[in-house]
């Protein structure tokens, strides 16, 4: 269980929105979400340093794409994160299909990430989960 009480799982601006959660309260859970085809993010964190990998095309084309090296977020995902996950594109379709058809949210993928991880068990869901969902351009 989450020891914590809460948990938000948040894609697109997670520096920011990490930030403003754990200054409000500093022991929700925040987690990244990225799509496995642009994890630039994902792989630096677990190096401990900013890396460029290779960045495919991917229906989550709001968080894709390398860090900029000169970026001042980075720093701050590193402090305000606590963990970032991965999902596959196919698990964000079937997000995307999900909000549509249960919820009755037209979201982009990079908003549907999120959902995703929650899904497919990437965040655990033994305490309150928050899912930001922002974003609905979808072509």
């Amino acid at each position: 269980m989450n020891p914590s009480g809460l948990s938000a799982i948040v894609t697109g601006g997670a520096s920011g929105l990490g930030a403003a959660m754990k200054q409000l309260r500093p022991s929700v859970r925040v987690i990244g979400v990225q799509t496995e085809a642009s994890a630039a993010v994902y792989h630096s964190l677990k190096a401990g340093h900013m890396v460029t990998v290779p960045d495919l095309p991917s229906i989550a084309d709001g968080i894709a794409g390398n860090i900029d090296l000169q970026t001042v977020t980075f720093p701050l995902i590193q402090r305000y994160l606590d963990d970032v996950v991965l999902v596959s594109e196919e698990q964000i379709k079937a997000a995307i299909e999900h909000l549509v058809k249960r919820e009755k949210l037209v979201a982009e993928g990079a908003a549907a990430a999120a959902v995703a991880a929650g899904l497919y068990g990437k965040v655990a869901l033994d305490s309150p989960v928050v899912a930001v969902v922002t974003g609905g351009n979808l072509d």
